[in-house]
């Protein structure tokens, strides 16, 4: 559903739009209807359960393995020590990294009308992905040492996808063509259907302040990071916002 209808998109991946009552319904293994649901909500959904997934996607215990990694001089010396990291995950989360990074690439091929390429995916994604052990024990400092790095890693992870994995993407990268609807209006409709949902975007956010934790760690740093650093590449200038948070 994201692959075929979040490429047009304004801001997909970006913006959030929880809803607790599809939370619940999934939680309980109950049927849901996907294609009924707002591209926007399914977004926010897919990047809470990715922070959710124990050890993080990437493995906090491979963190360091990664950090050397990237540290390579050439680029064809990080591919290949990336790839021999990612061969260390788990067989289900190096599928779903592949499924992932064929997704995400494919947004940042559709800047135009997702305003979403590869650098702001990254802020967006980035500390659903990889954290350190005890990240939330950590220096504000560390902190964002540690977000900057991750968010070089996942933006490296997306730009090179295809070689880091090589005909395995190029397989991904096919079948998803090949489901994309004809009919931009749609799309279009969609957008504007959205947007009304963000009228009522006070009384969402009321709502959502009655499930935050009033304490703030740097693990929470980590996440509202991705939630509310919003690049502006035609200025060149990155903004960081008040988070509130997602539930």
């Amino acid at each position: 559903m994201l692959q075929q209808e979040g490429l047009w998109m304004e801001g997909i991946l970006h913006r959030t739009t929880v809803l607790l009552e599809l939370w619940d319904t999934l939680d309980h293994g109950a049927d849901v209807d996907l294609q009924s649901q707002p591209a926007l909500l399914l977004a926010a959904i897919l990047k809470d359960w990715l922070w959710s997934i124990p050890f993080k996607l990437l493995m906090t215990d491979l963190y360091e393995d990664w950090m050397a990694a990237l540290q390579k001089v050439s680029k064809e010396e990080k591919i290949w020590e990336l790839r021999e990291v990612a061969e260390k995950l788990p067989v289900a989360k190096l599928l779903l990294l592949k499924q992932l990074l064929s997704f995400l690439q494919h947004i940042g091929h559709h800047t135009a009308t997702s305003r979403m390429g590869c650098s702001n995916l990254a802020i967006c994604m980035k500390p659903n992905l990889l954290s350190p052990a005890q990240v939330d024990l950590l220096l504000l400092e560390t902190v964002l040492e540690v977000t900057h790095k991750v968010n070089v890693l996942v933006e490296f992870l997306m730009e090179n996808c295809r070689e880091l994995f090589e005909e395995e993407m190029g397989s991904l990268s096919s079948t998803a063509d090949k489901e994309l609807p004809a009919p931009l209006e749609r799309f279009r409709d969609l957008c504007l259907k959205d947007k009304s949902v963000s009228a009522s975007r006070e009384d969402t956010e009321h709502q959502e302040k009655t499930f935050l934790d009033a304490s703030t760690s740097p693990l929470d740093i980590l996440r509202q990071a991705g939630e509310d650093m919003e690049l502006e590449s035609e200025k060149g200038e990155v903004y960081l916002g008040v988070s509130r948070g997602t539930v």
